[in-house]
This record gives C-alpha cells, sequence and structure tokens, in this order.
C-alpha cells in the first residue's frame, strides 16, 4: 500500500479565486482598520513598527511569489492614493517603505515557491515509492504464494509412496538373477536419488558384526570431502537399524551430526534386521528434508533390504505365488511400518464357498480375487475347513475406508460372474486394520486363520 502523506509531504495548490480574494482582503484590512481606529494616519506610516509590510509578507509566504507581489504593488498603490489625495506623509513618499514592501512580498513569496517545489517534489517521490512498495507487496505475495505452491509441488509431485514402491518391485524383482546389491549398486542409489531427491551420497556394503566396507560400492554425484567411517549417524544407524537425520533426535545431537557433513543415513535392512548396506546421504533439497521425504526412504530401504536378502537367498522365482512364511513376513513388515512410520494397511480374509473355490470348480473366485490383486498386494491361499479355499490379502497403504472399495470390487466381480450378487453363503469377508502400535504380525495371522476356517494340519 502507499505511504501515507501526511501535510509535511503533500500540498494542496491553492485555488486561483481564493488565493486572489485572501490577498485583496488581507492588504485592505490593515487600511480599513485603520480608516475605522486611526483616521489621522490610516497606514500607519508615522508608527514606529511597518505595519503595512505584513500583509505582503503573511501572502507571499502563504501563496508563493506572484501573490506576495502584487500583494505588494496593491499596498504600494495604497500607499501612492494616499499620499496624493490625502497628503500623507506630509514630508513625501515613503519610497523606502514601498521598496520594502515590494522586497518583503517578493522574498517571502520567493521562499514560499522554494518550499512548495521542494514539498511537491518530495511528494513526487512519496507517491512513487508508494507505488512501488504496493507493486513490491502484491510481487512479494504473488512470488511467496507461487513459492509455497512450488514447495508443495515438489515434495509431492514426485512419486508418493505406492509408486515408489510399485517402481521397486517392478524394477529389481523382474530383473531376476542374484546378488542385487553387487550387481546393480548404481542403479539402487539412482532409484533412492529418484524418489527421495538425493543430490550426494555414498552406498556401502554392510558385513557381520555391522562391520561397514572400505570402499563405497556407488557413489552420486561428487562429495566434498570422503566419508568418516566413524561418524556418529553411521554407528547410530547400525545399532538401531533405523533411519537416522539431523532432525532424528533433538537439537543437540543435530547440530552435532550436521557439523560433520552428513544429513542422513538409509539402512538397507530385512524383515529380519540384517543390514545389507547403508546409504549416507551428503545434500538434498532443503524443501524434501522433511518427515513424510524421510518415512518413504527409510521404507524403500527396509524393501530393498528384503530383495537383496532374497536375491541371496533364492526363495522363490519371479512371479510365483508367496509362501506362507513370506507372506507372513510381508505382514510383519507392514506391521512394523504401520508402528513406526504410521502408514495404515488392510488385511482382508475372504472365506469362500466350496463351489466357487474347490478343486474342480466350474468357476474359481480364488483364481479370480488373485488376478484383481493390485501391483503391492501379497495373497495367499489355504485351504478350509468348509472343503473350499480362504484367500488372505495384504493390501498396503490401504485404510480402513479402502475395505469398503475392496468389498464393492469384490461384489461386482462375482456378480458378473454369476449374475447375481453373492451372498454369506459364497464368500464372508474379514477385514483387520494394521495400523498404529501395539499389533502383533503373528497374532493378526493366526487370528484371520481362524475366522476364515483355515484347515490346519
Amino acid at each position: 500500500m502507499p505511504i501515507p502523506a501526511g501535510d509535511e509531504f503533500s500540498q494542496a495548490a491553492p485555488r486561483p479565486p481564493v488565493a486572489w480574494a485572501e490577498t485583496v482582503v488581507a492588504t485592505l484590512l490593515l487600511p480599513i482598520v485603520g480608516l475605522a481606529l486611526h483616521r489621522q494616519d490610516p497606514l500607519f506610516l508615522h508608527g514606529a513598527f511597518p505595519w503595512l509590510i505584513f500583509a505582503p509578507l503573511l501572502v507571499g509566504g502563504r501563496y508563493g511569489f506572484l501573490y506576495g507581489f502584487s500583494s505588494a504593488l496593491l499596498t504600494v498603490a495604497m500607499m501612492l492614493l494616499a499620499w496624493r489625495t490625502a497628503g500623507l506623509p506630509e514630508h513625501g513618499f515613503p519610497y523606502q517603505y514601498a521598496l520594502a514592501a515590494v522586497i518583503v512580498g517578493m522574498f517571502a513569496g520567493e521562499l514560499a515557491d522554494l518550499w512548495l517545489r521542494r514539498l511537491a517534489r518530495m511528494q513526487l517521490i512519496n507517491e512513487y515509492a508508494g507505488s512501488r512498495l504496493s507493486e513490491f507487496t502484491r510481487s512479494y505475495h504473488l512470488l511467496k504464494a507461487s513459492h509455497d505452491q512450488l514447495e508443495e509441488r515438489l515434495a509431492d509431485q514426485r512419486y508418493n509412496l505406492r509408486d515408489a514402491l510399485a517402481d521397486l518391485r517392478k524394477k529389481f524383482t523382474a530383473a531376476g538373477g542374484s546378488d542385487i546389491l553387487h550387481r546393480s549398486a548404481e542403479q539402487i542409489l539412482e532409484f533412492l536419488a529418484v524418489h527421495g531427491q538425493l543430490q550426494k551420497a555414498w552406498l556401502y556394503e554392510v558385513f557381520d558384526n555391522n562391520r561397514l566396507g572400505e570402499t563405497p560400492l556407488a557413489t552420486l554425484g561428487t562429495p566434498p570431502v570422503p566419508l568418516e567411517r566413524e561418524h556418529p549417524m553411521l554407528r547410530a544407524c547400525l545399532e538401531r537399524g533405523q533411519l537416522i537425520s539431523v532432525r532424528t533426535d533433538g537439537p543437540e545431537p543435530a547440530a552435532r551430526w550436521q557439523r560433520q557433513g552428513l544429513l542422513a543415513v538409509i539402512p538397507l535392512v530385512d524383515i529380519r534386521g540384517r543390514i545389507w548396506a547403508v546409504v549416507a546421504v551428503r545434500t538434498m533439497p532443503f524443501i524434501v528434508f522433511h518427515r513424510k521425504n524421510l518415512n518413504l526412504l527409510a521404507v524403500i530401504g527396509s524393501h530393498l533390504g528384503d530383495l537383496i536378502a532374497d536375491s541371496l537367498r533364492q526363495t522363490r522365482p519371479a512371479g510365483s505365488a508367496p509362501a506362507e512364511d513370506v507372506f507372513c513376513d510381508e505382514l510383519r513388515l507392514w506391521v512394523l511400518y504401520a508402528a513406526r512410520y504410521g502408514l495404515e494397511s488392510l488385511l482382508v480374509g475372504v472365506e469362500l464357498a466350496p463351489a466357487v473355490s474347490a478343486d474342480g470348480a466350474p468357476l474359481r473366485l480364488d483364481h479370480l480375487l488373485f488376478e484383481q490383486m493390485r501391483t503391492l498386494d501379497s495373497g495367499l491361499r489355504l485351504a478350509n475347513a468348509r472343503g473350499g479355499h480362504s484367500l488372505l490379502v495384504l493390501m498396503p497403504l490401504t485404510g480402513i475406508a479402502g475395505a469398503d472399495g475392496y468389498r464393492k470390487r469384490i461384489g461386482r466381480l462375482v456378480e458378473a460372474q454369476l449374475g447375481r450378487p453373492a451372498g454369506d453363503e459364497l464368500l464372508v469377508l474379514h477385514v483387520y486394520a494394521l495400523s498404529g502400535s501395539g499389533n502383533d504380525a503373528a497374532a493378526i495371522f493366526r487370528r484371520a486363520c481362524a475366522e476364515c476356517h483355515v484347515a490346519r494340519a
């Protein structure tokens, strides 16, 4: 908004009719008073003080040179009229008095004009500064709003967690082979850089007893200094098996750790707690250095640890249905994520009737439900006590509200296959929310198996 214009910064130009009227009135006021009260010398020419000079002085100081000079001329004219008609003063026309009136009027008017010009120039500067300030204020708010939106977009437009994990599974699981850590070290670091916006980082292998490798398996960017192998953040990460950042343990450790030159250390740890590698992050954009992005990096690191362990154990070929122990590992992993990072997930038990799930049945809903699973979903098919099969479907990153959508999707699928809505005689759904702390994966799995009447040998 413009700077408020006070009296010292603005001076309204007088309207000419008013200015001329006030000039005439101020100049004639003293002679009129003199005629009324002091007729023998109405212009007070014989007084000890030159009262007539007041009018040009006041008028010139108020309105400027033209009006002050005009008031002085009018004063001289009255003096000349009084001298010609009444013979006042008797000793001759007071030329010095008249000259003084003219000089005073001109001098006061010139000073007034000079001051008015300065005020006008200051007013112009003030108005210009006000307009510039107004433009700057609008531009600042637009820039701030644009920056906030850009910050939100930069923080959110990158892959979300579901996309990142889906991309991770597609990129590294489909590759097959063994020893992902050594064979794809550069790709692992690039994947973390893309999804977490890392700029400079190291990837180090971790051996037994949490011993760090001598040289990095991969390097992102060109870190300015070598990694300090006994860095307290590295030690803390290897001891805890969790992501450690300068924001982890309060301001004092943060200040000490940040002086050492690292922002975060990401462990590639599997579900059994084995740390296969760590990623030491030296540089990343400030606007993405927040809890949400750090949690995303931690979850990706855990999944990479599981993929590395799977590639070394060769427990299952790519594309096969997961076995019960692997499914329980997945369940345990997402229960851990729910407690540690607040990531909600669902376990859905689907109990199917033998008519739509038994071996040799004309319609196998268990197969159809397997085909409907999303990229991150995991499913386990188990025989139930009714002679059919029950399905356990783990739905990561899905809140309790997602159960209704899954129920409707299954209902539409069954209705499309059978031509009628599915009732409880065909399938029964049991939903278990994996959110918050206090969940036990083994207990949830046993409960789901019991409620879905899974047949146990």
